[in-house]
């Protein structure tokens, strides 16, 4: 799958969950740095995963404590995924590794 109809199925399915779960789930997809960062909650998850196509990045996601994704290549996704916290639920993305 070429990256347009990736980005086009993570839009189509964070709008899908976020609509269909009102309250329960939140997800943004943007573009910052570059690169397409999906973050949000879900269930009892918090999640964030950043895709850069010409660095090297990652993520982090903060809720009962912090996950921090490995470094990860240009042109694959970082992910992060922790359990939900009851407040200050954070998300992150990085386009350096060092």
């Amino acid at each position: 799958m070429n990256r347009a109809k990736k980005v086009l199925v993570t839009v189509l399915v964070a709008a899908g969950i976020s609509v269909g779960t009102a309250g329960a789930a939140s997800a943004v997809v943007s573009s910052v740095g570059g690169g397409t960062w999906d973050r949000g909650t879900v269930s009892d998850r918090v999640y964030s995963n950043y895709l850069h196509n010409s660095r090297c990045h990652g993520s982090t996601a903060v809720g009962v404590h912090t996950v921090r994704s490995a470094n990860t290549g240009a042109g694959n996704w970082s992910r992060a995924s922790v359990a939900k916290a009851w407040t200050n639920n954070q998300t992150y993305w990085r386009n350096t590794c060092g």
